[in-house]
């Protein structure tokens, strides 16, 4: 994601390690963590299988974990909001928040679907699905 400064965040796909850029792609700083793996059920397994060509299938090597990090967003006051994986089924998102210096604020546990975070601030825009499966937005403050 792109911080309100310019600074660029990205990270690696096989571990929880996020790098820090300027607009020059100067490195800043790279925040890590180590947190769990989680593991890819068969059924994800199948799902992804099912809409590949078989030849495909065939000649990928199919990981035992999900990325640890699945989103990265930036609010206009150069927080970091990290989307952590979950395994398949979690009722909520897993959410770590950096303040804008890199320091690590808090990990958040906020049930809802695994929908883009609007996030800005202090607040935390997530959709979530009734018990009646009816479409909501909660609004989250962090404090």
């Amino acid at each position: 994601c792109l911080g309100p400064d310019g600074r660029i965040f990205f990270g690696k796909a096989n571990e929880y390690r996020i790098s820090v850029v300027d607009r020059e792609l100067k490195p800043l700083r790279v925040l890590s963590r180590k947190v769990p793996s989680v593991k890819i059920s068969g059924e994800e397994r199948k799902k992804y299988n099912d809409q590949m060509p078989p030849d495909i299938v065939a000649a990928a090597k199919f990981p035992d974990a999900k990325p640890p990090v699945e989103g990265l967003y930036c609010d206009s006051a150069g927080y970091l909001l990290v989307d952590r994986a979950v395994a398949s089924g979690a009722k909520a998102a897993l959410l770590d928040v950096y303040r804008s210096d890199g320091s690590f604020l808090g990990e958040l546990s906020l049930p809802g679907l695994r929908s883009r975070p609007v996030f800005d601030k202090d607040t935390i825009l997530m959709r979530v699905t009734s018990g009646k499966e009816m479409p909501a937005l909660i609004r989250y403050r962090l404090e």
